[in-house]
């Protein structure tokens, strides 16, 4: 984490996707959350949302 004048400017988080996107997903979560298009399509989604 990196802080600049009392405000956070930099923050990475690090977790197991698999076991987040279980919580998260469900089922669909569990037999794909090791694939890479699925990690990719859950981060593009993500990304559209916020935006």
């Amino acid at each position: 984490m990196e802080v600049k004048d009392g405000k956070i400017i930099k923050h990475t988080d690090s977790f197991n996707f698999k076991k987040w996107a279980k919580q998260s997903i469900g089922g669909p979560a569990f037999i794909f959350g090791n694939q890479k298009w699925f990690k990719n399509k859950v981060s593009k989604t993500a990304i559209e949302k916020i935006s």
